[in-house]
């Protein structure tokens, strides 16, 4: 009986050590610490004047999510030919240094110039003009844009069709108080901007310097290339451990870490304000992005795209974009 009894107590001594092994397994599986914060530019010091108005109702994203990694298509010299070669340049190609950016590649025609830069896997292609062109109405639909800009990525050899999704055509006109082109209305539209996704991603991707898709195709109204931007990527890969996302409230809670990215409306940057020229920020918008960090592209963060109006001192500026961090 005594013998029973010492088998009986060393079993469950022996599975009390199998079990505390197994959780502290368990707790060193699962990370206790969310990533560090990403490095968003903060080009204002002071807490923004952020009115938060998205209800409760429409704050509709995950709980949680990963991380992930892109690995950006590498570029040389002779690739970089065989691009502007398939975009009727030519094969001759100019180079320069860039002090940010190292070297760029150059190629041009009496039409269109081609910019490769290797260092950030990007090429810009786009008519060589100073202002928007006056093209034919051909009544294109949004379908047809959409299926002109997807064509252009793939004829190029830029992406496969089934690598890349488009986004809701964006309609645009030259800006009537500062450089560039502002949003407008489909019937007043010179140019229909086609942004596109990865496939391999549910959200876009965006970096500290646009909330413009990576990946641009813009087109006049004739279905010409306006311009284009293009970030080459081969592929995205899901990080194993998801992490927790701020909830409604605690985004209402925490705008104090939101930064200041861009404005629309006026030729001003949020680096050429101090926070006593802002006056009001209402976020009427947000979406769920994932941020990529340049040097960084193993670890991309999801982070909140906040926009609405905006209202500042001496300056026609009337739409802000804001990032902040997603994870608690």
């Amino acid at each position: 009986m005594k013998k029973r009894l010492l088998i009986a107590l060393g079993a469950l001594v022996l599975i009390a050590i199998v079990y505390v092994l197994i959780k502290a397994r368990q707790t060193e599986e699962t990370p206790s610490i969310t990533p560090r914060r990403p490095g968003i530019p903060s080009y204002i010091t002071g807490k923004l004047p952020i009115e938060f108005l998205i209800e409760k109702e429409g704050f509709d994203f995950p709980s949680q999510l990963p991380t992930i990694s892109v690995s950006r298509r590498a570029l040389d010299k002779s690739s970089v030919s065989a691009i502007a070669e398939r975009l009727g340049l030519g094969s001759t190609l100019s180079e320069f240094e860039d002090a940010n950016e190292g070297t760029k590649y150059y190629a041009s025609n009496d039409k269109y110039s081609y910019i490769a830069t290797p260092k950030t896997s990007t090429v810009k292609f786009g008519m060589t003009v100073s202002e928007v062109p006056v093209a034919v109405e051909k009544n294109i639909t949004d379908e047809e844009f959409v299926n002109i800009a997807t064509e252009f990525l793939t004829e190029n050899a830029f992406y496969a069709k089934d690598k890349i999704k488009a986004l809701p055509v964006v309609y645009l006109k030259p800006s009537s108080v500062s450089e560039g082109l502002e949003k407008t209305d489909r019937n007043s539209a010179q140019v229909f901007q086609i942004g596109f996704t990865f496939s391999s991603s549910e959200y876009e991707i965006l970096t500290a310097y646009s909330d413009a898709p990576r990946v641009t195709v813009q087109l006049l109204t004739d279905g010409d290339v306006y311009s284009s931007e293009i970030l080459l990527i081969d592929g995205i890969q899901k990080g194993l451990t998801e992490y927790p996302l701020k909830t409604h409230e605690e985004v209402s809670a925490g705008l104090d870490e939101a930064r200041l990215i861009g404005l629309s409306g006026d030729y001003i940057s949020p680096s050429d304000l101090t926070i006593s020229d802002i006056t009001s920020l209402k976020v009427e918008k947000i979406r769920l992005v994932y941020f990529l960090e340049q040097g960084k592209e193993q670890f991309l963060q999801p982070i909140y795209l906040l926009e609405g109006p905006a209202g500042i001192r001496n300056s026609s500026a009337n739409f802000a974009t804001i990032y902040l961090p997603a994870y608690k």
